[in-house]
């Protein structure tokens, strides 16, 4: 698990619960926790956590290009700067927004273990909500094995991954007017695109399921249905009578707001 203090941002803890108890360690490196302001504004650092499939490492992302390694058994912790992936620009858009702007500043980070020695981050980079909305943070690759990185797509806030697919979603816009996004798009176990649809939209991926993503829009009544396979609309869905996967192959996004759930 991962904890924060109260009320106040600091250092994060990795907390490990097993059958003879619960252990932690601090991160001197990596923040988080929420701080009010005035009452009507936050501000706040809320890092990713993911470990890998064995569960004897766990990484903690934050908003700045620095991650934790925690070593699960003995919580040894290492810190590692991402490098940029040769013939690339180093990832900008990842670095911690300005505290000079007043609201509800920090960010949101979302990660999740796509195998081989790779991570998948994403996020959300606050502002004033009053008066601007979150921005996306993009969406990037992390290689542990050598602590490179390489950025998909810049607009992007949430992902979800299903058959060897990564799909991703992104919006923004200023308050009172309506968003626009990178509607939705799709890149193999290689990084490379498969699929774009609904460009210019704000879209979410709602749940995968049997082959099929489920997709919300700005402005939608219905769902639209994405045959992946085909990559192509082949219908609509009343937001009541969508599933929701408890066991077999299906797949809830990793979005802004709270892992699992867009909306």
């Amino acid at each position: 698990m991962l904890s924060a203090p109260t009320n106040a941002i600091g250092p994060a803890t990795v907390v490990a619960v097993d059958r003879h108890g619960a252990r932690q360690v601090r991160l001197s490196e990596v923040t988080a926790g929420q701080q009010p302001e005035d009452g009507a504004t936050t501000k706040a650092s809320i890092p990713a956590l993911a470990s890998d499939a064995t569960g004897r490492f766990a990484y903690v992302v934050g908003a700045r290009s620095t991650i934790a390694s925690v070593d699960v058994s003995t919580l040894a912790v290492s810190y590692h700067s991402l490098n940029e992936q040769p013939g690339r620009a180093r990832a900008n858009a990842f670095r911690a927004p300005s505290t000079a702007a007043k609201g509800g500043d920090g960010s949101i980070r979302i990660a999740r273990w796509l195998g081989n020695g790779f991570l998948v981050v994403t996020g959300k980079n606050l502002r004033d909500t009053q008066r601007r909305p979150p921005d996306p943070a993009g969406l990037r690759i992390v290689n542990v094995r050598d602590w490179t990185e390489r950025v998909l797509d810049r607009g992007a806030d949430s992902f979800a991954v299903t058959d060897g697919l990564l799909l991703a979603t992104g919006a923004r816009g200023d308050a009172g007017t309506p968003p626009t996004g990178i509607g939705l798009k799709a890149y193999g176990t290689n990084g490379q695109p498969r699929l774009r649809l609904f460009a210019g939209r704000a879209v979410a991926v709602e749940v995968v399921l049997a082959g099929r993503a489920y997709i919300s829009g700005n402005g939608w009544a219905r769902y639209r249905v994405v045959e992946l396979e085909s990559r192509r609309v082949i219908g609509t869905l009343a937001p009541d009578r969508l599933a929701e996967p408890i066991l077999g192959r299906g797949s809830l996004p990793a979005s802004f707001g709270y892992p699992g759930r867009s909306r």
